[in-house]
Formats: C-alpha cells, structure tokens, sequence
C-alpha cells in the first residue's frame, strides 16, 4: 500500500532526524566565546544588515540556488516519465543523481580548495550551465547518455554547495569588521530564510508553469507542448537561475584573498581588546 508505504518511510526519515540533531547538539563544542555586547537589539541589528551589500548579495544568491534546485528536483520524475518515457528507470535515475550529489560534497575541499572561491564558483556555474544545455538537446532516445549527463551534471553542482554555505560565515565576519557588531545568529537564520523563500518559489513554479500548459496526470501520454515544458522546466529554467547566481557572484566582493585580510583584521582587534579590558579592571580597582 503507497499510503501505508510513504507514511512509514517518513516516520524513519523523521524520527532518524530528530535523532541526529540531538546528536550533533550534544556533540558540538563552542571553540570562541564572544562577550555580550551592551544595547543589543534585533532591530538595529536587521537594520545593519539592511546596509550590508555583501549580505543582500548572499541573500539573493542563496534564494536563486535553492529556487533553481528545487525547479529541478522537481521536473526531474516528470522528465523521466514523460520525456524519457521510461518511468521504470526513476528509482535508478534519482539513486545515481543522489550518489553524484553526495561525492560532488565530499570532493569539494579536494577539488576546489586550491582556488578562490568566487572565481572557482563562478567557471562552475557556467561548468553545469552547459551540462544541463547538453541534456536539453540530448535526444529523449539516448538514455544512457542522459543519465551520464545528468550524473556529471549533479557531481558538478555539488562541488559548490559547502562554499555556500561559507559565504554565510564570510559574511559574519565582514559585519563584524564593518560595524563592529558580530551577528552570527541573525545571518545564519537570514541565510536559512533565503533558502526557504527558494523552497517557496521553486515549488510553486513548477505547479504553476505545468497548470499553465494544461498538464494533467490521468493523461498516459502528454501532447507535445508538455513535454516540451517539461523538458524545459528540468534543463533551461534552471540555467535561467544560474545566469542570476552568476551575476550576484560578480557583484560579491568577499574573495579569499579579502576574507583572510578581514580575518587578520579582527584577530588583531580583539587581541586589542583583550589586552584593554585589564588594564582597565586594573585602573578602575586603583
């Protein structure tokens, strides 16, 4: 029974990730601690960030990342059944995808790690930009260099998503040289934010763009102008998002060589600070 079936698997995938979580909190260390800092307010602090280019930058990068994920994702059963014709092959087509995405992550540091990582990020772009043009004219008939195709194309993708996730660090960072003020907290749960609206907006795009082309799901066989939609959902709509990621890169300032330069920075200036605090405890008792 499906019902019975996706019921019980969620069951696992949810209880599994409770679990973790807990894992991963009881298991965490804070390696710096930061003092608190008088005035504090979440207004002011979203008002900082408000002025923070690099931050809405990150914003909207993350937001076009995860939209053009989720368009995707959500194309690719539609993809495999309709413009593949070859339903039987989905279990096979997103099991070998999730291997590549999962090697793409644990090869990242060794693959890219040598190389600035704006710049390296911006020719990857253009890397699977190209990968998912090639599976669009890639006739429907060539299954295997279909899968080969979009093998590569997720071990590719895949290869950037920890440097996304440093962006937000960097950005940390920048805000504390920048203002003063470190807001680890908030940029994270703007990041996350981001990545939410993406969620959003990806979904919804789908739902709406097959709507528009009068797909329907009783129909065993599509007209062409679904799956040409389809088949443009999964390569083009994409790369449409990949052209915007690429222009916020160019616009996004934070390259290592200026990261560490902010890292230095503030090494300096709360080595200051901690030789300050005594001499003035000191004075103060005198």
């Amino acid at each position: 029974n499906e019902q019975t079936g996706y019921f019980g698997a969620m069951c696992v995938l949810g209880l599994s990730g409770v679990v973790l979580l807990f894992v991963c909190f009881c298991t965490t260390k804070e390696r710096y601690t930061f003092a608190v800092q008088p005035g504090a307010s979440v207004a002011k602090d979203l008002k900082l960030l408000l002025g923070n280019g690099q931050w809405r930058i990150m914003c909207v990068f993350k937001m076009m990342a995860t939209c053009s994920n989720v368009v995707r994702g959500g194309a690719t059963l539609y993809f495999v059944k309709y413009v593949m014709d070859h339903p039987e092959l989905a279990t096979q087509f997103l099991l070998y995808g999730s291997l590549a995405t999962m090697f793409g992550s644990l090869c990242s540091s060794r693959l890219l790690g040598r190389f600035d990582r704006v710049k390296s990020f911006k020719w990857i772009i253009v890397a699977y930009s190209l990968i998912s043009l090639l599976i669009f004219v890639t006739p429907a008939q060539h299954i295997a260099l279909i899968f080969a195709l979009n093998i590569l194309f997720l071990f590719v993708f895949n290869t950037t998503t920890p440097l996304q996730w440093l962006m937000a660090s960097d950005v940390v960072d920048y805000e504390e040289s920048r203002s003063g003020r470190r807001l680890d907290g908030l940029v994270f749960s703007t990041y996350l934010f981001s990545l939410k609206i993406g969620l959003a907006i990806g979904g919804a795009v789908v739902g709406w763009i097959l709507a528009f082309v009068n797909y329907s799901a009783s129909n065993s066989v599509q007209p062409d102008e679904v799956l040409s939609t389809i088949k443009i959902l999964f390569c083009v709509v994409p790369v449409v998002l990949y052209v915007g990621m690429f222009i916020m890169l160019s616009l996004y300032k934070l390259s290592d060589a200026r990261v560490e330069a902010i890292s230095q920075q503030l090494t300096k200036r709360r080595a200051t600070q901690s030789e300050e605090l005594p001499a003035a405890a000191t004075a103060i008792s005198h």
